[in-house]
């Protein structure tokens, strides 16, 4: 009787599981390289930095290509929500987000006397953490 109850038990569950529709997730995710970051403000804390989001090979295109010491990347995005701890050149990062800005954002009011800044998209980050 009890086999009896629990074939009847897991074919229901099966059967209610097919009739869901499929998890839609409200944000994207991406995995990418810190490459740089401006240097326009004094204090550093609100300078953008860069990521390079073609650490996996099958990502859509969301960034903008840019030059840096001579080295071309393709696929470049900033933000100010980068947490301290992945705040290092070279970091593999990963992102959850839900928006990355329609047109690149130029960086303006600096404070310093010689501003690096590039002009790319810039990403709104839900949650970051980094990538092994």
């Amino acid at each position: 009787m009890k086999s009896i109850l629990l074939a009847g038990s897991l074919m229901i569950i099966l059967f209610g599981a097919c009739n869901k529709d499929p998890v839609n997730l409200d944000f994207i995710n991406v995995r990418g390289t810190v490459i740089a970051k401006e240097t326009c403000n004094t204090n550093e804390t609100t300078d953008y930095w860069l990521i390079d989001l073609t650490l996996n090979p099958d990502t859509p295109q969301y960034g903008s290509t840019v030059t840096i010491n001579g080295a071309i990347f393709t696929d470049v995005v900033k933000t100010k929500e980068l947490s301290p701890q992945l705040k290092e050149l070279g970091k593999h990062v990963f992102f959850h987000f839900q928006e990355i800005s329609d047109n690149p954002v130029e960086t303006l009011n600096c404070n310093v006397s010689t501003p690096v800044t590039y002009l790319v998209k810039e990403i709104y980050i839900l949650e970051q953490g980094e990538a092994l």
